[in-house]
């Protein structure tokens, strides 16, 4: 970020902090805890850091222009991975189903856009983000399967590159714990 706001109060409480949450992340902002204390003749201040930058999220369907699955269809050689890989999510979520948008395939339930789980399919290969908490004993895991991935700071995920089905078959259970991570971090009702 270029410019961080910062927000100085004398006592930042719960009801603060709520209103922070509504920025969903759109505004990094850091917010301090100011107290004065008077020392002899003196009167100095104190600071506390109680909350350093929420970092950039995104609404569920942020440039979500939908499509169709033809759109994915025309676009990408490897639609059947995401129907065996949604396939397995359902069974961990039931009563979802694909939501087809320009830049990604997301999920919803009811016509509401739930995006525990989505899908960015390329040519060759796919990226499945898996929204949930980056976790040193996960990522662990992760280093020790043949899987590609990395953690998203941005959109809070991690992301898995699947080239071949093998690859997701093979790291099947693990894929499930993620997911099983990221229904519960969102309180997904199934």
């Amino acid at each position: 970020y270029d410019h961080c706001a910062v927000i100085v109060a004398e006592e930042i409480t719960g009801r603060f902090m709520n209103v922070i949450s509504l920025f969903n992340g759109t505004i990094p902002i850091i917010a301090l805890q100011m107290q004065a204390v008077k020392s002899g003749d003196d009167v100095q201040l104190s600071f506390v850091k109680v909350l350093d930058r929420v970092y950039l999220g995104s609404d569920e369907d942020e440039n979500a222009e939908p499509t169709d699955r033809n759109y994915w269809e025309k676009k990408s050689k490897v639609l059947k991975y995401v129907d065996e890989i949604y396939a397995d999510v359902a069974l961990h979520a039931p009563g979802f189903k694909l939501k087809y948008n320009k830049y990604y395939i997301g999920l919803e339930k009811d016509g509401a856009t739930t995006n525990f789980v989505w899908f960015k399919p390329k040519k060759q290969f796919i990226y499945i983000f898996i929204k949930c908490d980056e976790e040193t004993s996960m990522s662990e895991e992760l280093d020790n399967s043949e899987l590609e991935y990395k953690y998203s700071g941005r959109d809070k995920a991690y992301r898995i590159a699947i080239n071949k089905m093998e690859e997701y078959r093979s790291n099947k259970e693990l894929i499930g714990k993620l997911v099983d991570d990221a229904i519960k971090l969102r309180n997904v009702e199934s």
